[in-house]
């Protein structure tokens, strides 16, 4: 992962993930097909993958839950650690995402605050944020219509 505060030249197209996403980069899971046509697609397209600065955390957190409830070993984790280190993800926390999150998570009730810090990156840089979270996206996406569900990408791309 790269850090990067500046904004990136015009040309270059942002999509914010959040760790639901990117989670099923690593582990397979439900909508991990979707996910990889997500990635394949915006790295093809020459986009730029962007998320706040707690990702790997959650990411790593969201592996740690696998290894405790038994259905992945240490051992297979730690590679999927080192892979989520890795990711061609920019990781970014521009002036005022922390207070524009709080706004964010108690305008919508959210339960956890974190959440919010991904529609208010997508938010202050202006682009799409996808999410595997159905709770999220049912909470914000009628006034952050940039809030894009998973579950909803197309399995085949459509030529035009």
């Amino acid at each position: 992962m790269r850090r990067g505060e500046s904004a990136t030249r015009a040309s270059e197209s942002l999509t914010c993930v959040d760790a639901s996403v990117v989670a099923k980069w690593l582990v397979d899971e439900i909508d991990s097909a979707r996910s990889f046509l997500l990635y394949e697609h915006i790295a093809e397209s020459g986009g730029i993958f962007v998320a706040p600065e707690y990702l790997l955390a959650e990411v790593s957190s969201a592996i740690y839950k696998r290894v405790r409830l038994g259905s992945l070993s240490l051992d297979d984790a730690l590679p999927l650690i080192d892979e989520a280190e890795a990711l061609a993800v920019v990781i970014m926390s521009p002036s005022g995402i922390h207070r524009r999150a709080f706004e964010i998570a108690a305008q919508f009730d959210l339960k956890w605050i974190y959440d919010a810090f991904y529609v208010a990156l997508a938010e202050i840089v202006a682009c799409d944020l996808w999410t595997a979270d159905e709770a999220l996206h049912a909470a914000v996406s009628g006034a952050h219509t940039n809030v894009r569900l998973l579950s909803e990408y197309p399995l085949a791309r459509t030529s035009a």
